[in-house]
């Protein structure tokens, strides 16, 4: 599976991978518009192939699916 990333700010959240040292680490690590790679994934997280070839866990709030993307665009033109 893919996602693509739409931000690397810091948004409040339950879990753990929401806080403000990961978002400084997303802020280096991801690039706003890449689709990236997920080769792990639980109810919070996604462990993504990042920039620098690594594996990060990073929150899912820093992602889209393409079926979210979908979503999005079908309400934004109203269907």
């Amino acid at each position: 599976m893919k996602v693509i990333c739409v931000n690397t700010d810091f948004e409040p959240a339950s879990d753990i991978y929401s806080c403000k040292w990961t978002s400084f680490s997303a802020s280096l690590m991801l690039t706003i518009g890449k689709w990236y790679l997920v080769v792990g994934e639980n109810s919070d997280y996604y462990t993504v192939i990042v920039n620098k070839g690594y594996r990060a866990n990073l929150s899912k709030s820093y992602f889209k699916t393409v079926e979210e993307l979908r979503e999005d665009k079908l309400a934004e033109i109203g269907l």
